[in-house]
């Protein structure tokens, strides 16, 4: 899959819902350089309505970075609040002169779920790499297991 059909497939399967300004320090060949960041947190369309405290968790952790290495472009994460388990992968994109951190939540079990949810979400939600993890999109309250 090309970059720019990748692109089309984050732009036809996640969805918007929440942005963050914050300040952050960038490495610029060998200095730091005191920039904004913009954090974008998408969430797949088969998502149900992400919980408030994954989009705080999100909106805290990930705009605390202080210093930020622009050759580290993906990432992937995953946060656990007893009730649900989502997992999420970041990347970073370059849009004009700023730099855009963006968090794709693809997957999230949801309490109560059954065994067979639970070991769905386990073995095929938490991929190795960025492109990997936002491919598997599983809600154990709305998506069926495929």
């Amino acid at each position: 899959m090309s970059r720019e059909q990748f692109n089309d497939f984050l732009k036809a399967n996640y969805q918007l819902v929440a942005e963050k300004d914050y300040d952050c320090y960038v490495r610029v060949r060998h200095r730091l350089k005191d920039t904004k960041m913009l954090l974008r947190i998408y969430k797949a369309n088969c998502l149900d309505t992400l919980p408030e405290e994954l989009v705080s968790h999100i909106k805290e952790t990930e705009a605390d970075r202080f210093y930020y290495l622009p050759s580290f472009r993906q990432d992937f994460n995953n946060a656990d609040f007893g009730w649900w388990d989502a997992v999420y992968g970041i990347r970073f994109v370059h849009e004009g002169k700023r730099w855009i951190k963006e968090v794709y939540v693809s997957s999230i079990v949801r309490r109560p779920f059954t065994e067979e949810q639970r070991i769905y979400y386990e073995t095929h939600c938490f991929g190795l790499s960025f492109p990997s993890r936002v491919k598997v999109m599983y809600d154990s309250s709305t998506c069926p297991i495929p």
